[in-house]
Order: C-alpha cells, then structure tokens, then sequence
C-alpha cells in the first residue's frame, strides 16, 4: 500500500532513480532564483524590494494620473490576504473581534470623496501602506450615534 506522504518520494525515484539530497536541491533553487533575479532586477539589492515590483498604486477615481498615488511601499500579492497586485488591493480593511464586547479597527487608503481640494484627500494613504488601523465605534442605536455626530447621513431605499 503506497501512503499519501510517500507518493511524491516514489514518483521522484521513478523520474530519476533516486532520492534527492535536500539541502543540495535547496541550495541550486536558491542559486537559480537569484540568477533570474539579478538578470530581471539587476546586482543592486535595493531594486529587489517587493514594493517596487509590486507595488500598489491608488489611482483617483477618475484615473486622473496627476491625483494617483504611485507605487506605496506595501507588502502583499494577488493571493494573500493583503490582496494588492498593481492597481488592485482591498480599498476598506477591517478587523472585529467578536466577544462580549465587540470592538473593530479599520483603515480607507484615501480621501472620503475623491477631492484633492479637501484636508482629507491624502489623510489615511501612509496609515493605509503602514498596516495602521483606526478604532471605529459601534454605537447601540440611531439616537446614541446622533448625540456624539453633528452630521448624520440615513439611505433609505424609495
């Protein structure tokens, strides 16, 4: 009976006659990735930095090229939770804890309306690349949330 864990040992010694030497296997996946990555990215290390390969770039909701924010200095990829790859990554990140008292933290990479001409057009970008999460309330009711708000916006479907 061929276990589920021996299966791949099997196929590589039915490919190539033996075991491979692990640490040697290890050592030329690393020498070869890092001959692609001088040849792609050049010897200075500097021009290996996720960031500048990936990078996010946040664009204005109209594509105004002279409002984007390019290339912020964030981790992450297409599969991972952080979810950025180029132009595209989560634009409202949000985390709650669910016990007897609820608490969230949250962060919006820009401006609540798009326009450059207010304080806040810029205002959370550098917490957004920096991981940084703000305390949001959670208030029991519509009353208790208009006590502490002097604005208080309500859509409602017709």
């Amino acid at each position: 009976m061929v276990l589920f864990h021996d299966y791949p040992a099997d196929v590589y010694r039915q490919l190539f006659g033996n075991l491979p030497a692990t640490a040697e296997l290890l050592a030329q996946s690393l020498n070869n990735t890092l001959t692609v990555l001088e040849a792609e990215r050049g010897k200075e290390w500097d021009n290996w930095q996720w960031w500048k390969i990936n990078g996010l770039t946040l664009n204005h909701l109209l594509n105004i090229q002279a409002l984007n924010h390019p290339r912020i200095k964030v981790g992450g990829s297409g599969d991972s939770p952080n979810a950025i790859r180029g132009s595209l990554a989560p634009s409202w990140r949000m985390v709650v804890s669910l016990g007897d008292t609820i608490q969230a933290w949250g962060i919006y990479p820009g401006g609540q309306t798009g326009n450059p001409a207010t304080r806040g057009y810029n205002l959370f970008v550098n917490d957004f690349a920096q991981g940084n999460y703000y305390t949001l309330k959670l208030y029991p009711s519509l009353e208790s949330a208009a006590k502490e708000n002097k604005n208080i916006l309500i859509l409602k479907p017709k």
